[in-house]
């Protein structure tokens, strides 16, 4: 009896085993990509882009 109890314990513990490592792996495949990082790059330069330029207008007014 005592080891029918062991093991399912253990086919339990391999089973939620498995579906972590399922979930982890979703998690990672669904981290932003190449694409979206660069997006965010060529945000950020815009953005410095036109805080330089304003402040040559500013300079110039």
């Amino acid at each position: 009896m005592k080891s029918r109890i062991t093991a399912l314990l253990a086919i339990l513990l391999f089973i939620s085993i498995v579906i972590n490592l399922q979930q982890y792996h979703t998690r990672i495949m669904n981290t932003p990509k190449q694409a979206d990082t660069k997006n965010h790059y060529d945000q950020f330069t815009n953005r410095l882009y036109h805080t330089d330029q304003s402040m040559k207008d500013y300079q110039h007014s």
